[in-house]
């Protein structure tokens, strides 16, 4: 005699081995399933994240940020970069200092400043950032340039209109006074020039 069948049952699935899968397996396969593609969907979300917040903070790199990070290396030859001139004169040294309005660089031979305004390109520069300090941003150009007016010394000027050798006697806000001699005869002096700061590209000062 054939045994009586709940007729609820006939209809329900059947697992791997003929055994009925009840509704709460069936649920949670379901929420296990729904879990997972979740888990995807939020890995996901946290790649595109990811990569968002790393397009942002590229945007917000500054070259002069990038030089710094050089400037902050131990090895002298890793914190060497060249920058090219608008008229083409590359000026290979180490990095010294990134000023607020330039960067200061030095060889054997003698010191750089370079106004950001006169750099065309650069080499030797990584992917690596450091923000300037409050000590930092207060250093430009000109109080490079006080300095060297204080100690007399003898430098060359790089303009568009070629070099001009003297020593820096006075240092305005936005310009300099220039007394014009051949280099170790400063006694010997030919004219006073005042040069506006926009009009430098770089000066050179001699150890």
């Amino acid at each position: 005699m054939m045994g009586w069948t709940d007729p609820r049952e006939s209809g329900r699935p059947r697992g791997p081995g003929g055994d009925r899968i009840d509704d709460a397996e069936r649920t949670r396969t379901l929420l296990e399933g729904l879990d997972a593609q979740a888990q995807a969907l939020a890995a996901l979300d946290d790649a595109e994240a990811a990569e968002e917040l790393a397009r942002a903070e590229i945007a917000r790199t500054t070259w002069a940020d990038r030089v710094r990070a050089v400037a902050a290396t131990d090895q002298a030859t890793d914190s060497l970069i060249e920058v090219e001139l608008p008229d083409g004169q590359v000026i290979a040294a180490r990095v010294v200092a990134v000023l607020s309005d330039g960067v200061q660089l030095a060889d054997d031979l003698c010191t750089w400043i370079i106004r950001s305004d006169a750099v065309h390109s650069i080499v030797g520069v990584g992917l690596r950032t450091r923000e300037a300090t409050r000590i930092e941003q207060r250093l430009s150009v000109t109080s490079i340039l006080r300095e060297w007016a204080h100690e007399r010394r003898p430098v060359q000027c790089v303009s568009v209109r070629g070099l001009r050798e003297g020593t820096v006697v006075r240092v305005g806000a936005d310009h300099i006074d220039l007394a014009e001699h051949e280099r170790g005869e400063p006694t010997s002096i030919r004219r006073i020039r005042t040069l506006p700061l926009p009009s430098l590209w770089a000066v050179r000062c001699w150890s």
